[in-house]
């Protein structure tokens, strides 16, 4: 064929597929197999990619129109599979000119054409139909997400109530299968007696479903696979396609809320109890101090009869007598005061002067008990009666040893009892004892063990100095156990390094902090008093040292000092107010005020040193039981106030940032 023939031919050709692909393809180009060019790009494709001319793409590597260029092992496999079947597809992402991409359906063909081996190349533009696909998956995927992540379990079902889908929660809270519930009917999950109650609820819900989701709060039942039922609650939502009607269940398991409710009530009743008997404790209690004041006005009665008489009686005596009503005021002064004073009876009666007896106020008396006219408990008495007199150490001497003659002397307020014959040294040791006794108590007893020893110390009785001497002391490790609830006991302990819990437990195994206890407390002494087992369990909060006191010698210690007895147990008494008050904020406060009581507590009890910004290290369990509260909800309670910049946690340890925000936290 002639040059120009084989140029009319070419023309030709190119023209006709112009014209064949100008409103056929997106895209439609031939390439040479041999180096992978383009020889031909309609006008369309060109423009597809960015180019104004089809022949920018002439002579073109024709793989460096994707965004992902193949290797050469890919270009392998593309010829193998059009060798194999004389086509080649695939969805390909493609890159224009200006760097953007798109999406496109292509196919590869063969044929030759003078001697040489060509690929004709389609492509077809999807990117709309690909990104709806793409979308339609990620919402596929996130909803997907919502099903399998969900902490509550949710369920829909059709309008003749079968499950058409249920979650991973619904499978885990349930125990069956997704084959075993899928098509269903929702009474696989239902007890038998609420089914007929739930399905005119649910078929109820399909006629009229509402907007807005419903149920929320209802307390219902569910059943699980084994047949065990549990607590639940159900929300109702719903949807609907073009052809059907769905209902959404959102299942909630709320047995340990029930658990927590029931602990509670539980805790309200005991409190309700408590109450009741405190109040009829301080009814009899009001009703014995009514008794005992008719008591005393009936005394006093008595007292002006006998002071009457003891005036005419005495007025022959030839001692002076001298009598004073109970505030120290003088109403009898005999003739023979009046001789001896140099006072007449008008003059001094009905007035307060001491200086009558002495011309300084005694220290300590000393008075025999065998005395003509007035005897030595007559004279206890009427010092007793005078305020300046009446708690100045008082020393009997007499020969009587009998029992009763020794009660009489220490019911009337004798602080000692020195028999006759005896020496001096045994009277200046009991008038030393007796003075070192009251300037302690001038001075107040510290608490703690040094004050009680203080007071031993003075004590007129020898084996009281006995108890201070060699006390054991025993060492406990964090979490050590000290005694046990129900144990009977055989010490009081006090602590002289470290901190100590006592709790209760429940038949569930749950604990309640009662008290806390620091360094110079003493703990068991209920048990001791009521001489009955322990009410509860004592434990080293951290490393601990106890002094050990046996039973004998703290029985010993309150049944032979009535001084002592008293301001021992004034001390040891001094928390069941603050006990009482735990017990009514666990019963009516909110979890935020338990919790802030909690922080307080621990501050009040252990920041001896008034720190501003007090830290404790204290397990979440711990912390837990003195608030009275589940460990998981205190946690989310501390987390909250850390979020509130009220306190700051570092592990274990804990800092209040701001104690006053924590007490005027609203209940």
């Amino acid at each position: 064929m002639s040059e120009a023939g084989m140029h009319y031919k070419s023309g030709f050709r190119e023209a006709l597929l112009q014209a064949i692909s100008k409103n056929t393809f997106d895209f439609l180009a031939v390439v040479r197999v041999s180096d992978l060019k383009f020889v031909f790009v309609n006008e369309k494709g060109a423009k597809l990619f960015g180019y104004e001319n089809d022949n920018d793409l002439l002579n073109m590597f024709a793989p460096d129109l994707r965004k992902k260029v193949p290797d050469k092992r890919a270009l392998k496999a593309i010829d193998k599979e059009i060798n194999l079947k004389g086509y080649y597809f695939d969805e390909i992402e493609y890159i224009t000119r200006d760097r953007t991409f798109f999406w496109g359906h292509t196919q590869h063909s063969s044929f030759t054409a003078d001697g040489e081996e060509y690929r004709l190349l389609q492509i077809e533009k999807i990117d709309r139909a690909r990104a709806a696909e793409l979308s339609l998956l990620k919402e596929k995927q996130r909803f997907g997400a919502l099903m399998d992540y969900a902490s509550i379990g949710v369920i829909i079902i059709d309008k003749q109530l079968r499950i058409v889908l249920m979650n991973s929660c619904t499978l885990r809270m349930s125990g069956y299968t997704k084959k075993e519930l899928a098509g269903k009917k929702i009474e696989i999950l239902i007890p038998a007696r609420f089914q007929e109650k739930y399905k005119l609820h649910l078929a109820d819900y399909f006629k009229n479903p509402g907007n807005e989701a419903r149920g929320s709060g209802m307390d219902l039942y569910a059943v699980k696979k084994d047949g065990t039922e549990f607590p639940a609650e159900i929300t109702l939502g719903n949807f609907k396609t073009d052809k059907e009607s769905f209902a959404i269940l959102f299942i909630s398991d709320i047995s340990i809320r029930k658990k927590d409710e029931n602990e509670i009530r539980k805790l309200n009743a005991e409190l309700e109890l408590k109450v009741k008997e405190r109040t009829d404790e301080l009814d009899i209690t009001i009703s014995q101090l009514e008794k005992q004041v008719i008591e005393t006005e009936k005394a006093k009665e008595e007292l002006v009869q006998i002071t009457q008489f003891q005036k005419v009686v005495l007025d022959s005596s030839g001692a002076m007598i001298i009598a004073t009503d109970s505030d120290g005021t003088i109403n009898l002064f005999n003739q023979a005061a009046e001789i001896l004073l140099g006072y007449k009876a008008d003059e001094i009666i009905g007035t307060q002067n001491p200086s009558i007896y002495h011309d300084e106020v005694p220290d300590l008396i000393i008075c025999d008990i065998m005395m003509p006219v007035l005897d030595g408990f007559g004279v206890l008495h009427l010092l007793q009666k005078n305020p300046t007199t009446k708690n100045k150490p008082f020393i009997f001497l007499t020969a009587k040893s009998e029992h009763n003659d020794f009660r009489k002397g220490m019911d009337l307020g004798a602080d000692d009892y020195i028999t006759k014959p005896f020496t001096g040294t045994e009277l200046l040791t009991a008038v030393e004892s007796r003075l070192k006794k009251i300037e302690v108590l001038t001075e107040g007893v510290n608490e703690g063990l040094k004050g009680m020893q203080k007071l031993m110390e003075v004590s007129s009785k020898d084996f009281m100095q006995d108890l201070t001497n060699d006390r054991n002391t025993n060492v406990y490790k964090k979490k050590q156990l000290i005694y046990s609830e129900h144990n009977r006991p055989t010490s009081l302990f006090y602590v002289q390094k470290g901190k100590v819990k006592t709790y209760k437990t429940n038949e569930n195994g749950k604990a309640l902090v009662l008290g806390l206890y620091n360094e110079g407390e003493f703990l068991g002494h209920i048990a001791l008093l009521e001489d009955c087992n322990y009410h509860e369990t004592a434990v080293a909060i951290e490393d601990t040292v106890l002094a050990i006191i046996p039973k004998e010698d703290f029985d010993l210690l309150i049944n032979n000092s009535h001084e002592i007895s008293r301001k021992f147990i004034q001390l040891l008494a001094q928390n069941i107010s603050e006990k009482e008050n735990q017990l009514l904020g666990m019963a009516y406060n909110s979890l935020r005020k338990k919790v802030a009581d909690a922080l307080l507590t621990l501050c009040k009890k252990y920041n001896t040193n008034n720190a501003e910004k007090f830290q404790i290290e204290i397990t979440r369990e711990n912390l837990a039981s003195i608030a009275g509260t589940a460990t998981e909800s205190l946690i989310r309670t501390l987390g909250d106030f850390k979020d509130e910049n009220l306190i700051s946690i570092r592990e274990s340890v804990i800092t209040i940032l701001n104690a006053k925000k924590l007490e005027t936290l609203v209940n």
